[in-house]
């Protein structure tokens, strides 16, 4: 059955600065709760909306899984006081969707996925390139308090990708490293009228370890370092909501706060 949807995304982007390096943006994906509105209230069974809020694999009464795959074309403009640079805009992001759900009894259900809830990425004229990216791979359970109520809680264990090269005035450095995460947490909460629902979440901040290698390069003399650095990612607020009109309309709405140090 077909639906229209009407979709409202807010969201704070944060610029992150580590081991020296100005990355130019990370931001949300569309995986890893967000990407369609409704999520955190529960308009479908779906893995980015259980991974945006765990309360919401009270929709599965059996089995579930998916597979899919976001494409990402990010379009950057950086200003610095060389003056202003657009990235290229001919590549193309992958951002993975896996994951199953299974009712382990009449109240209480399980859940493993893998998202990608935060990743940046931009390529720009004379080799300039950024990109951080984050995979979450989060075993979650969900329970029915009662035919309108439910709660989750998934954990999030994390893995990093860094990248980032950068001439200048003769000068390449190009870094690359990657780590993972102590574990994050996702928690929820889901409330289902006859036609309104309702649902909250909060996902913590991801501190990471990251351990890599720095090259710099200057005509036909290089230098290595090794890296070591801490990245913590954005913590996250939602709030959604859906309301059925009735059986071929149904309207909803998500909110999303970032937060970054």
């Amino acid at each position: 059955m077909k639906k229209a949807l009407f979709t409202i995304l807010l969201f704070w982007s944060a610029t992150a600065i580590g081991v020296g390096i100005n990355v130019v943006a990370t931001g949300p994906s569309s995986s890893g709760g967000l990407g369609g509105a409704g999520n955190n209230a529960g308009l479908c069974p779906s893995i980015m909306g259980f991974a945006g809020n765990p309360a919401t694999l009270s929709l599965v009464y059996n089995e579930y899984a998916e597979m899919s795959d976001a494409v990402i074309l990010p379009k950057y403009t950086l200003k610095d006081r060389f003056g202003t640079h657009r990235s290229k805009h001919n590549d193309l992001y992958l951002a993975p969707t896996i994951g199953a759900a299974k009712a382990l009894n009449e109240d209480m259900i399980g859940g493993l996925f893998l998202t990608v809830p935060y990743a940046q990425a931009a390529k720009f004229e004379g080799e300039t390139e950024s990109s951080l990216n984050i995979i979450d791979l989060s075993p979650a359970l969900a329970l029915r308090l009662s035919d309108n109520i439910s709660l989750g809680l998934s954990l999030n264990l994390g893995y990093i990708q860094l990248k980032d090269v950068r001439p200048k005035f003769g000068l390449k450095t190009d870094t690359e490293a990657d780590g993972f995460s102590w574990p994050g947490a996702t928690i929820g909460i889901r409330w289902q009228g006859e036609r309104l629902g309702i649902g909250m979440s909060y996902m913590t901040e991801q501190k990471f370890k990251l351990r890599g290698l720095t090259k710099m390069s200057l005509g036909p003399f290089g230098f290595k370092d090794d890296l070591t650095t801490d990245f913590t990612s954005p913590d996250r607020f939602g709030i959604g909501m859906t309301y059925k009109v009735n059986e071929r309309l149904t309207f909803a709405m998500d909110y999303y706060r970032f937060t970054c140090d």
